[in-house]
């Protein structure tokens, strides 16, 4: 069983524990359920990160920016997400030890 990871998109990528989720959701002064954060497929989390890459990309004046943030905080953040079951080892963040990433 892998540990639970949560990432806060909003905070370069911060990673929170349960704890840290509940707090979020209170002080927008919403009801804690526990449905907040119900697992997800790695499909749907990497369908919704390019999703949302996109949609900075679109609405940015300076897309090379958004570009360059985008690989700062998989950078840093590689060794703490668990590796993508769809990634060629060696070949991205996700997958394997990340070599051969940008």
């Amino acid at each position: 069983h892998q540990p639970r990871v949560f990432i806060d998109a909003f905070h370069k990528g911060r990673i929170l524990d349960l704890s840290d989720c509940q707090g979020l959701v209170l002080g927008y002064g919403m009801r804690w359920t526990d449905s907040m954060v119900a697992p997800v497929t790695f499909a749907n989390v990497w369908s919704r990160m390019v999703n949302n890459l996109v949609n900075c990309h679109n609405t940015s004046t300076d897309p090379e920016e958004v570009r360059s943030n985008a690989v700062a905080v998989l950078r840093e953040r590689k060794d703490a997400l668990p590796p993508c079951p769809f990634a060629v080892a060696g070949s991205g963040p996700f997958g394997g030890d990340g070599e051969g990433f940008m």
